[in-house]
């Protein structure tokens, strides 16, 4: 068998890829150091390993893609979307908690991470702006927005899970 084609890149140049872990690098430390400051179950560093390997997935579909081009065999990349994507769901889910009183907790860390891998998966294709869009749209979200709306809500009221 022959290694060889599995050491290039075909697609995608090694600089490219270097930003786009970087990036993603970025953008889950970003979202999870937010979570972290507030004691949140799951910190920077799940989301930083969420975004880079969802990075990292997206970019070996992006080149097996250019890799298999024989008839016979065929790659789906809407499979390892869905599959990533389901994975990551999963471990969202497992930050949600529902406490003796029925409040449930996580439901916004789950969100996040879900979020987190999504970013991960347009830097990894090559999304620039659409990853961009939604970092900025996250990162305003988990950030600022139970600020800004603390001036217009009771604080009971707001979304703090």
């Amino acid at each position: 068998m022959n290694l060889e084609p599995y050491y290039e890149l075909n697609v995608t140049s090694y600089q490219e890829v270097f930003l786009r872990v970087f990036l993603a690098c970025v953008f889950g430390f970003v979202l999870g150091y937010n979570r972290a400051k507030q004691g949140k179950p799951l910190g920077y560093r799940v989301y930083m390993i969420v975004c880079v390997t969802t990075c990292l997935l997206s970019l070996m579909a992006v080149e097996m893609k250019g890799f298999l081009t024989e008839d016979l065999v065929t790659l789906d990349i809407g499979k390892i979307i869905s599959g990533v994507l389901t994975g990551i769901g999963f471990l969202g889910a497992g930050a949600i908690m529902k406490k003796e009183d029925d409040n449930v907790m996580g439901t916004t860390t789950g969100a996040c991470i879900w979020g987190a891998g999504g970013l991960g998966l347009l830097l990894g294709f090559g999304y620039y702006p659409l990853a961009i869009i939604g970092f900025i749209v996250l990162a305003f979200t988990m950030i600022f927005l139970n600020d800004l709306l603390g001036v217009f809500i009771k604080e009971d009221h707001l979304d703090s899970h």
